[in-house]
């Protein structure tokens, strides 16, 4: 019996390669997500805090007008860096849709290739029991005509 050789076998194996590189793609950017949505927290976490100190100050009475101006900055800088990380999130969030769909169609490239290697095995084992008979059937015969 011969050795199945399946011609596109370098094909499938970069295939499997490419879906490995994609999952790890995948996992980087959701790292990225992670790491965003976390920095969101401690900026939300560190505005309140802005927020807090500043009605703390007028809840005292007489507040000085640049301590109204600092913490009034505070608040200001901290609503800007919530901003601008929510679109980083926007951002990163997009990129993980990205990577997602190329990890599907990677996926799909290499299940289509895996078909068609089960497929050509299948057939290799349909011409190998053909091929397998026909020598049976040649053995048969011959042992018949040796016997007349």
């Amino acid at each position: 019996m011969a050795k199945f050789i399946f011609n596109f076998e370098q094909l499938l194996n970069i295939k499997r390669k490419i879906e490995k590189q994609e999952q790890m793609n995948l996992g980087k950017a959701m790292q990225a997500l992670s790491a965003s949505m976390q920095k969101l927290e401690v900026l939300n976490y560190h505005q309140e805090d802005a927020m807090k100190e500043f009605q703390a100050c007028l809840n005292q009475g007489r507040i000085e007008q640049l301590e109204v101006k600092r913490l009034n900055e505070n608040i200001k800088y901290y609503h800007q860096q919530v901003i601008e990380q929510k679109e980083l999130i926007k951002l990163n969030e997009r990129q993980v849709d990205e990577v997602k769909e190329r990890l599907k169609k990677a996926l799909q490239e290499r299940k289509t290739y895996e078909i068609l290697k089960e497929k050509a095995y299948v057939e290799y084992v349909e011409i190998e029991k053909a091929e397998e008979a026909k020598i049976n059937d040649e053995i048969v015969s011959f042992k018949y005509k040796d016997e007349r």
